[in-house]
């Protein structure tokens, strides 16, 4: 099933709708576009109510614009969500369902915006409803939007296969997350069904290389920081690519503050970060590229240089000549330490504790 490039009749503010959400989150480009179409597809396939199919589209278009209203420090977080951060995220569907009810071309869609994360077994939000309690139409968006939430890359994981998704979506049907009638159908169909993926409705590279800044890097050196290496390193590991990470530290660190104060200990991780700063450089988006060498400050004296590729030789020569080269002109003595190494078979030696 080739879905046309305008399902329904949009009105002209939903294109500036789905472009604020794309520019709240930079993470989940496309993802409601492909919503729209993938929740439609299936109401189509099902033979619903012509109506039914359009106000799933426009419901997958906005289902995610009241994540305009949550903090950036929650929804752009790198890392796992604590408790009360992912307490706070939960607000975003009902906020989405507030945003678009006074608008009288979408409050039909209102009810499936509000309830799309609702679970057949009750335990889900805003409201709890369970099973047939929530509507047809909130249970066929939350389908398609686990399914493009499974399959769309993020920065710390590759999307998963077609075929990883169909079993963790079963599992979610065991487990009284999804509707297992219409996931069922879902999965029967979703690879006949085939979605438009558009480039943004608007981008500024400047913002999005300043929103990436603000999460991964280091205030004081420049550097990439602790989450920075984290989401690669994970990021590395779920591609099968081969790493190696060393871990710098300056020797006797602490009796340099003491005897000289901070803010010579300061100055003096400064002048280190200057010498790493050609391998901190950011994009839109932070990847591992092949061949590449990154460099991170974590916290006090703590330096990382992380490689991906096969040439272990040429980062090691680098490593050492940076090494050479910072001890020469800082007076300190580096040490260096293997953290991981693409060599290795097992990954019990990363001194994870170290990154904390």
């Amino acid at each position: 099933m080739i879905l046309p490039q305008q399902p329904v009749a949009l009105p002209d503010f939903i294109e500036s709708l789905v472009a604020i959400i794309e520019l709240r989150d930079a993470y989940t480009k496309g993802h409601s576009k492909r919503v729209a179409q993938f929740a439609q597809a299936l109401a189509e396939a099902a033979g619903l109510d012509p109506h039914l199919c359009g106000d799933l589209y426009l419901a997958g278009l906005v289902h995610d614009i009241g994540k305009i209203g949550i903090p950036d420090a929650v929804l752009l977080k790198p890392g796992k969500l604590t408790p009360d951060e992912y307490e706070t995220i939960k607000y975003h569907s009902l906020l989405s369902a507030m945003i678009i009810e006074p608008i009288e071309s979408l409050r039909a869609v209102v009810p499936l915006v509000r309830h799309h994360h609702e679970r057949i077994d009750g335990r889900g939000y805003p409201d709890g409803l369970k099973g047939e309690e929530i509507p047809l139409g909130a249970r066929i968006l939350a389908i398609a939007d686990v399914y493009d939430a499974l399959t769309s890359s993020r920065v710390y994981r590759t999307g998963m296969s077609h075929e990883k998704a169909k079993e963790v979506m079963r599992q979610m049907v065991a487990e009284g997350h999804l509707d297992r009638e219409w996931t069922a159908l879902f999965l029967d169909r979703v690879t006949s069904f085939t979605v438009t993926d558009e480039p943004p409705l608007l981008t500024l590279k400047p913002l999005e290389v300043a929103r990436t800044s603000f999460f991964y890097r280091d205030p004081l050196t420049k550097l990439l920081n602790r989450d920075a290496l984290l989401a690669l390193v994970k990021q590395g590991l779920s591609k099968g690519v081969p790493l190696i990470l060393y871990g710098l530290d300056i020797a006797g660190f602490k009796g340099i503050n003491l005897r000289f104060g901070l803010a010579h200990g300061d100055k003096l991780l400064t002048q280190i970060g200057a010498h790493l700063a050609p391998y901190a450089r950011l994009e839109e988006q932070l990847t591992i590229d092949p061949e590449e060498i990154k460099a991170f400050r974590t916290f006090a004296d703590h330096f990382y240089l992380l490689y991906c590729g096969l040439a272990a030789d040429y980062f090691d020569f680098k490593v050492n000549q940076l090494r050479t080269r910072i001890e020469a002109q800082t007076s300190v003595t580096l040490k260096v330490k293997t953290i991981l190494h693409a060599s290795q078979e097992r990954l019990a030696s990363i001194e994870w504790g170290a990154l904390l």
